[in-house]
């Protein structure tokens, strides 16, 4: 989504965008804007670097230079060439602050350009979009100047993450000394051994012995017969 603050309301002169003088009025200016970095979190920082370019025939008496900041944006701080002690007013409407500047003595001649930096805080409670703002300036002779919506800050959404599946209970560890005792019991049974009982050897030989009477008695009764 892009949003762009409602900064020009009642403002005489240029309409936001317009960089040709108001009626009357005999200079322009190119008013830019960028701002580092491009992107930011809730709670973050970014600066804007502000650019108020004569480019007419005269010097502009700066009356005031005012940074109408979206309302998703809390001021900071301000410097350079407008000083640092800044008037803060919210707008009706949306909600945003005009950060104006009332210098003393400063003149903008003809091809010269001054330069104004503005640092402000995402507000904790914003949403994903892209926020612009607006800038302007006001000189005593020649009017008002409004730049168009320009340095869009982008708020990502918030990254999502994966719930992390609870452990899986392993097998309860073993007691050391039950371990020692299961050892040793095994340890004993691989050795033990049954008894010697001469079964292998006794057996067959009994089978031998039965056979040899049984042909033994057959013979004596064949004896006895004949």
């Amino acid at each position: 989504d892009v949003f762009i603050s409602h900064a020009v309301a009642g403002v005489t002169g240029c309409p936001a965008g317009s960089v040709t003088p108001p009626e009357g009025g005999n200079a322009e200016f190119n008013l830019t804007k960028d701002v580092t970095p491009t992107s930011a979190n809730p709670g973050e920082t970014v600066t804007y670097t502000a650019r108020f370019q004569n480019n007419g025939a005269e010097s502009c008496d700066v009356l005031e230079a005012i940074d109408h900041l979206n309302p998703v944006f809390e001021f900071v701080s301000t410097s350079g060439d407008f000083g640092t002690d800044a008037e803060l007013t919210q707008r009706e409407g949306d909600g945003g602050t005009d950060v104006t500047l009332e210098p003393t003595n400063v003149e903008i001649a003809p091809g010269q350009t001054a330069t104004q930096t503005f640092t402000v805080r995402v507000r904790e409670n914003t949403g994903p979009g892209t926020y612009f703002n607006v800038t302007e300036i006001r000189c005593s002779q020649q009017g008002n100047f409004v730049s168009p919506p320009t340095a869009g800050v982008t708020v990502p959404a918030a990254a999502t993450t994966a719930p992390t599946p609870p452990p899986t209970a392993g097998p309860a560890p073993a007691v050391q000394g039950d371990q020692a005792d299961r050892g040793g019991q095994a340890d004993r049974g691989a050795g033990r051994q049954l008894p010697e009982t001469g079964l292998e050897t006794t057996v067959p030989l009994l089978g031998v012995a039965v056979l040899l009477l049984t042909m033994a008695l057959r013979r004596r009764r064949g004896d006895l017969i004949g």
